[in-house]
């Protein structure tokens, strides 16, 4: 395949949308009033991950009427195998100790949400085969950091079965003239962010308690330190100065600003960005921090778009936003 989504056992992909077509293109678009039963339809993820022991075989010999004849053992590794439900497909192997999230849990941790507090689910998708499940909600929630500069929220749930991704709550902003996305944890502990390891048994109800999801607030400490950074002059040398130190790692050597990512942000800083001209984001912290989630986004290399995605969101490219808004806020 030319991207990491999943297809199952009759070749369609597992993925389902509401609104915008997401960015390659696949996947099965539903209503605005679905049921949660009815996404899970859409997106195929109706089978579960289901787990056996694991059992080799070495050689044996046994003598027979005195003489040797091959044979072969049957044992037991001290772990388990996870396989899909549907089409038996293995895909990791754990500890007998290990947690499953199953699919469907994913999306029904939204179900009160979509009933009581107005969240819309947007997407919902398998990756790596079915090795981890993610779901994106808007809560209704947005405002605008500058005029006609608009920021959205939404509440995003992933969870893998092969040890990759604990599972994982966290509130995401999505900047609406580039699609650009930002985690909304300004603070190591500060709840926007709840994980939940493998090792401990998912309790949807507890992970709501922690987020403090019902609240209004919960947009409220993001959207200032946001409208904070609109109001910080920013100027070549600071700009220049900011990117070394944000790209700078142990194993960097050379010249930092003629690196392609230095290029490309700095590209995208002056001018280059989407909505990077207006007022308020135009030589501003706000404008650098956009020039860089921009980069993470859609033009860091990857290996496809759902590499990308999924470095944008967990990996890399996530850990790269969340140190350039805490330099800013420096």
């Amino acid at each position: 395949m030319a991207h990491e989504l999943s297809e199952n056992v009759f070749g369609q992909v597992e993925m389902a949308y509401h609104g915008q077509t997401p960015w390659h293109g696949l996947g099965q678009v539903v209503d605005a009033n679905a049921s949660i039963e009815q996404w899970k339809e859409a997106s195929g993820l109706t089978w579960t991950y289901e787990r056996s022991d694991i059992k080799f075989e070495t050689p044996q010999f046994k003598y027979v009427n005195g003489i040797p004849t091959a044979g072969k053992k049957l044992n037991t590794y001290p772990g388990q195998v996870i396989w899909r439900s549907d089409d038996q497909r293995a895909l990791a192997t754990v500890g007998t100790g290990y947690k499953l999230v199953q699919p469907g849990e994913i999306l029904d941790f939204y179900k009160d949400l979509v009933a009581d507090a107005g969240f819309r689910i947007e997407t919902v998708g398998s990756l790596r085969e079915g090795r981890r499940i993610w779901a994106l909600a808007n809560t209704n929630h947005s405002t605008s950091i500058v005029e006609g500069d608009a920021l959205k929220s939404y509440l995003l749930l992933v969870t893998s079965c092969d040890g990759s991704l604990a599972t994982t709550a966290q509130f995401t902003s999505v900047r609406v003239v580039c699609q650009n996305t930002l985690s909304m944890s300004l603070h190591e502990k500060d709840g926007k962010k709840v994980k939940v390891r493998h090792s401990s048994i998912f309790d949807p109800a507890k992970m709501k308690e922690k987020l403090g999801i019902m609240s209004a607030d919960t947009f409220a400490e993001f959207e200032l330190v946001m409208k904070s950074l609109s109001k910080q002059k920013m100027d070549h040398i600071k700009a220049d100065q900011f990117l070394k130190n944000l790209l700078t790692t142990a194993s960097q050597h050379g010249d930092i600003a003629k690196t392609p990512g230095y290029i490309k942000i700095m590209e995208l800083f002056n001018g280059a960005g989407k909505g990077s001209r207006m007022d308020g984001v135009q030589g501003t912290s706000w404008g650098l921090l956009n020039a860089v989630t921009e980069y993470v986004d859609h033009h860091q290399r990857a290996q496809s778009r759902d590499n990308r995605v999924n470095s944008a969101w967990f990996a890399a490219g996530a850990s790269l936003k969340g140190k350039a808004l805490d330099l800013l806020q420096v």
